[in-house]
């Protein structure tokens, strides 16, 4: 009888030890799974944040595309009245619209200087890109892959660069892409002033 006491006490050991084997087994493969989860949603995460951006860039090729088609003629107008700080680094600035908004401004810098220029192309009023060329003083509507420089905006904000040379001294700081919203603002002043005469 003894023996059978100590057998059972020994299974009945076995059992509760394994179940809280198990329990911590189950409790472990939960913490792998939500380990897995986790990083599943944070590359998923990841994924679906470079479609929405690669999306964001086809969107705004796209429109860029469209205001380069279905622009006419420029509003020219000189720097001669304008600031000094614009007078000494453009010499005209073209203002292009559709149906009366103002969609694109292209600045043009003096001949003697350089053949770089600056296009600022808005939606609704709002900057979307920046291309800066080199010699951008040539046909306008060329494809992006002929373009140096390209800024891409959303809601005010630098979401991507692009440098066809891929130089490094080129990349954008924050405080430039600061400065290109500044510009445009003032630009963007410029026009509506012209508008009001």
């Amino acid at each position: 009888m003894e023996a059978y006491k100590l057998i059972l006490a020994l299974a009945l050991g076995a059992i509760i030890y394994g179940c809280g084997d198990t329990q911590k087994k189950s409790d472990r493969s939960e913490g792998d799974e939500q380990a897995t989860t986790i990083d599943e949603k944070s590359e998923k995460s990841t994924m679906d944040t470079e479609v929405d951006l690669r999306s964001l860039i086809k969107s705004i090729d796209n429109t860029r595309d469209a205001i380069e088609k279905h622009t006419g003629d420029p509003i020219v107008m000189t720097t001669e009245s304008l600031r000094e700080k614009i007078k000494q680094k453009w010499e005209k600035i073209h203002f292009y619209t559709i149906e009366g908004q103002l969609v694109r401004v292209k600045t043009y810098p003096h001949a003697t200087i350089t053949d770089r220029t600056e296009e600022f192309y808005l939606d609704n009023e709002e900057l979307i890109l920046v291309v800066i060329e080199d010699n951008g003083l040539g046909d306008r509507g060329k494809s992006k892959d002929q373009l140096d420089r390209l800024y891409y905006f959303q809601n005010g904000e630098l979401v991507m660069e692009q440098n066809r040379e891929n130089d490094p001294e080129y990349t954008m700081r924050a405080s430039d892409a600061e400065e290109l919203l500044t510009e445009l603002m003032e630009y963007m002043e410029i026009y509506a002033n012209y508008q009001g005469k």
